[in-house]
């Protein structure tokens, strides 16, 4: 027993080292400063009859970090995926009487069996509404974020007034930095082929990709969360007017405002995603760059 205290002594070290150097939340941490981590937990425990349990808790904490690293959802999967397949479950448990929410309750394998369905509702309604929302709703009835913002009206004038801050333009300058640029660069595209030429010149940045990536999983949650709630509300409709009476139309009309709400949303993120890079496409370096080269170009070379 003499030995216990000597052990719990290691588990206070060890997580008092790890508290103090573990601060940062940074994920960089976890893959570049193991060692400096593990030179600071050695120097602490430092005498030989703790080497066990230093030891023990070194692999410990490498195989969790290792674990961590290796885990296959990303963040798009989970804005873009598992909550819509995971709204369209709570739905169908609420329309067929499932009794999955009842539950008081859920075994780790029931758990593990929902995610995975609702991981692939979710694939199903990303397609869905990429396909409705996106490629029919949004192309062929608003206008792409890409032609709107440098000028182009929407199909139909009722849209002008309901979709209102979506159809703002860039400002009147920055859409002519973003016409000079595509001159100096030699892109001749318009539509989707001028916003596939931005994208590639601007997503070279790190940071700008990143930040595209944040609204990316904004609109994506968003268009297809919207989808969902509009599944939802219909399948409540359907079944309230066939075969389950219970189920109340105030649910239906709430997923219908959620449905209208989210809309919105994603008509808003999306839209940013093209403000963004056509902003930082107008500003880019090379605009300067490509003007003092046209410039020194101009100049007559005197006579050696």
């Amino acid at each position: 027993m003499f030995f216990m205290p000597r052990i719990w002594r290691g588990w206070r070290i060890y997580d008092e080292t790890k508290s103090r150097f573990c601060s940062t939340r940074d994920p960089v941490f976890f893959n570049s400063d193991m060692v400096t981590f593990t030179a600071k937990l050695q120097s602490r425990l430092s005498h030989g009859g703790r080497a066990p349990v230093r030891a023990w808790h070194q692999r410990y904490y490498f195989w969790s970090v290792r674990a961590l690293d290796k885990i296959p959802f990303s963040v798009y999967d989970f804005f873009a995926y598992l909550p819509s397949g995971v709204v369209l479950i709570a739905i169908a448990d609420y329309v067929m009487k499932l009794g999955l929410v009842a539950h008081e309750t859920t075994g780790p394998f029931l758990i593990v069996i929902l995610l995975v369905i609702a991981y692939v509702l979710g694939q199903v309604v990303a397609h869905l509404s990429s396909l409705f929302l996106e490629d029919t709703f949004v192309a062929r009835m608003l206008r792409r974020p890409s032609l709107v913002l440098l000028g182009s009206g929407p199909v139909w004038k009722l849209f002008a007034w309901v979709f209102r801050n979506y159809f703002r333009p860039l400002p009147q300058a920055t859409q002519d930095r973003v016409r000079q640029q595509c001159i100096r660069l030699e892109c001749l595209e318009t539509g989707e082929g001028l916003f596939l030429h931005v994208y590639a010149r601007v997503t070279t940045n790190d940071k700008i990709q990143t930040r595209l990536d944040d609204f990316r999983n904004q609109y994506g949650f968003a268009r297809n969360m919207s989808f969902s709630f509009f599944a939802g509300a219909i399948a409540i409709l359907l079944a309230h007017l066939t075969f389950n009476k219970d189920v109340l139309l105030r649910w239906a009309a709430l997923c219908f405002v959620t449905a209208i709400i989210l809309l919105y949303r994603y008509l808003k993120f999306f839209r940013q995603y093209s403000y963004e890079l056509f902003l930082r496409y107008a500003e880019l370096p090379e605009l300067k760059q490509v003007g003092k080269v046209t410039a020194s170009m101009n100049v007559p070379q005197s006579d050696s």
